[in-house]
């Protein structure tokens, strides 16, 4: 029993020299690899997350010239910072990928409404209401115009918010309802209309902090197939009323 014990004891410190000796080897291999690594030169650029950004231009913010630049000499934070000079890059993030190939990952600011500008001027007002100039693109956005937020040449944007979260509820309940409303106004007051796409028909929402709750009600006479094709005959629509839908029909 006793020369039982001395012989486990004894292995002991073979056991550890071995297991030292084989983190050390491994440590050596992973730096190695990585030396060689850093001295590959760089033979792709790989683009992720774009729907409507030309791929070209994210190529050209990011400037990094393949086939001469070595892995160790490329700065990802300085990628990532040109990328998102781009106005509609909301964030950018750059990374390795394999020896020679680097990821460059984009999150777009998406376009949620046209806005009439200072100067009557059409751009692109993303959901958190960034202003983004009007371009042409490849597949055209289908989305509402946003007038009238522009008072005395200074952005309310206040009601701008509000108005981006009524058309964030329609787009998100009813994607036929959404794309029969072709206009948010503020009129005075902080007061919102929104105008049909067929007959142009205004629906009155009073308060456009309020007006969520408004278009809530108007899902009910929206859902109804006989009331719904009734709309374009109409006037106005009134939603400012509270437990009803007052209409007036067109002379």
């Amino acid at each position: 029993m006793m020369e039982q014990e001395s012989r486990v004891k004894d292995n002991r410190p073979f056991s550890y020299t071995v297991l030292v000796i084989a983190v050390i080897a491994i440590v050596l291999i992973v730096m190695a690899a990585e030396q060689w690594r850093q001295r590959q030169i760089i033979k792709s650029i790989n683009i992720r997350g774009l729907s409507f950004v030309e791929e070209g231009e994210i190529l050209d913010l990011a400037a990094i010239p393949l086939d001469s630049l070595r892995v160790a000499d490329l700065d990802l934070h300085d990628v990532k910072r040109r990328v998102e000079r781009h106005p509609f890059v909301k964030l950018a993030a750059a990374s390795h990928s394999g020896a020679n190939k680097i990821d460059v990952r984009i999150d777009e600011r998406i376009p949620s409404a046209y806005l009439i500008t200072r100067g009557n001027e059409l751009s692109f007002v993303d959901e958190e209401g960034t202003i983004l100039d009007f371009r042409f693109t490849a597949q055209p956005f289908d989305l509402p115009l946003l007038t009238g937020f522009f008072r005395r040449g200074a952005l309310d944007s206040l009601a701008i918010r509000q108005a981006l979260k009524v058309v964030g509820h329609l787009r998100n309940g009813d994607n036929l309802l959404y794309r029969n409303i072709s206009e948010l106004r503020l009129e005075a007051g902080r007061t919102l209309t929104l105008i049909t796409t067929d007959g142009g028909t205004p629906i009155l929402c009073g308060d456009a902090g309020s007006c969520i709750s408004k278009v809530e009600k108007f899902f009910s006479m929206w859902n109804d197939v006989k009331a719904r094709a009734l709309i374009p005959l109409l006037r106005y629509i009134d939603l400012r009323w509270d437990n009803q839908i007052v209409v007036k029909s067109r002379p």
